[in-house]
């Protein structure tokens, strides 16, 4: 039995150990990151280990980023997926401007007293998958990185951010208890230095204008650099509720089958 010092897995033979060394992930990896021909073994395993963990790591960012926050081309099976599908393809809110999408953020941090930093493995992974990126890196096929993907990912961490089933990414300290309490905004949209929050609904109704003024009051809280604005998108509207909506600044985007 023969074992690949890079990804850990067991061969029958030397030749098939060759074979695998070819298409091996972690070693095409190791060797984009320059860590030379000289190194421990121990270090290297150790090394390898980290690797892995960052590249199962990545595989769930891609998943969320491609599947929530809208670059998945399938088509959608939810309503909350439709609708936003539909809010990005009409270019909404502000047409003209340059924005970010993001789907299920976590708010109430600030309410709840407790507190989230991005742990070093996902700093780690983002920057260096950021230079194979700007230097054109092969490895990046290989792991089946788009850039686009990869600049959902950064402004995450820029922003401070983080969605549902991201929680892996950071480290929380407070009462962990009360994760379950937190709230989660449909979208969250960034144009500069403004945010959307966006509620997604089929019909336009209370829950959805109770809901998004909530939810805009928890990211305040969370997020006080933005400007924040609330907005519902749905398929079917109510002329009472829209004109409520329009008094207390909440915009209305109808966009119907």
């Amino acid at each position: 039995m023969r074992q690949c010092w890079y990804c850990g897995k067991w061969f029958r033979s030397m030749e098939a150990l060759r074979e695998h060394l070819a298409h091996c992930p972690a070693r095409m990896l190791e060797r984009s990151f320059n860590f030379g021909p000289y190194v421990k073994v121990e270090e290297r395993l150790e090394r390898v280990e980290k690797l892995r963990k960052l590249m199962k790591g990545e595989k769930e960012v891609r998943k969320h980023v491609r599947t929530k926050c809208g670059r998945e081309k399938e088509k959608a099976n939810y309503s909350h997926d439709r609708l936003i599908t539909k809010l990005r393809r009409n270019n909404l809110p502000q047409p003209e401007e340059e924005k970010y999408y993001f789907r299920e953020v976590a708010v109430g941090w600030k309410v709840l007293g407790i507190n989230f930093d991005f742990k070093d493995d996902v700093l780690y992974f983002i920057e260096r998958v950021s230079r194979m990126c700007n230097g054109g890196s092969r490895i990046i096929k290989r792991l089946e990185m788009q850039s686009e993907e990869l600049g959902i990912i950064k402004k995450l961490v820029e922003l401070n951010l983080i969605c549902k089933d991201m929680f892996w990414m950071v480290e929380i300290t407070g009462d962990k208890h009360k994760l379950n309490l937190l709230k989660y905004i449909d979208c969250v949209c960034i144009v500069k230095s403004s945010a959307w929050v966006i509620e997604a609904k089929e019909r336009l109704n209370y829950e959805a204008v109770g809901q998004v003024n909530v939810l805009s009051y928890l990211f305040s809280r969370d997020y006080p650099q933005f400007s924040i604005k609330k907005a519902i998108v749905c398929e079917r509207t109510d002329p009472l509720i829209e004109s409520f909506c329009k008094e207390f600044n909440i915009a209305v985007f109808h966009l119907p089958h």
